[in-house]
């Protein structure tokens, strides 16, 4: 194995409005979903396993007229739930420049990214952590 690999957890929109019952857009296997989202997120908050998450945001103006809108900037439902934040962690907002420290992982457990879009490559900072 090579010493100088890490793993890394990658964690995708585990946010209110996607998994809790009163959420704009629950998902209909959140009660199967949620008990091995928190055993992970356990794990990789007791063995230190460095965490990229990505959180889905709107902005207010964006979503204007839908009947539904998720994860609006602000908003109750755009929170990730609880269980799911570590407390080592660093929010990174999407604003189109790729000005990141690449040993932000080495200072923080976890990093959590914001997307605009469903892609979470959007915001070009995940392709250079990851890359």
């Amino acid at each position: 194995m090579n010493p100088a690999r890490r793993d890394v957890f990658v964690d995708l929109c585990t946010q209110r409005d996607y998994l809790a019952p009163e959420g704009a857009r629950p998902a209909l296997n959140t009660p199967q979903v949620l008990p091995n989202l928190k055993h992970l997120m356990a794990y990789a908050r007791w063995a230190r396993v460095p965490t990229l998450s990505c959180v889905d945001a709107r902005r207010p103006n964006d979503v204007r007229g839908l009947a539904r809108p998720d994860c609006v900037l602000g908003t109750y439902g755009q929170q990730k739930v609880p269980f799911s934040v570590l407390p080592n962690h660093a929010f990174i907002n999407s604003d189109n420049c790729l000005c990141i420290s690449l040993e932000i992982l080495g200072q923080f457990q976890q990093v959590i990214l914001a997307k605009e879009h469903r892609d979470p490559f959007t915001n070009p900072k995940l392709d250079r952590l990851l890359t």
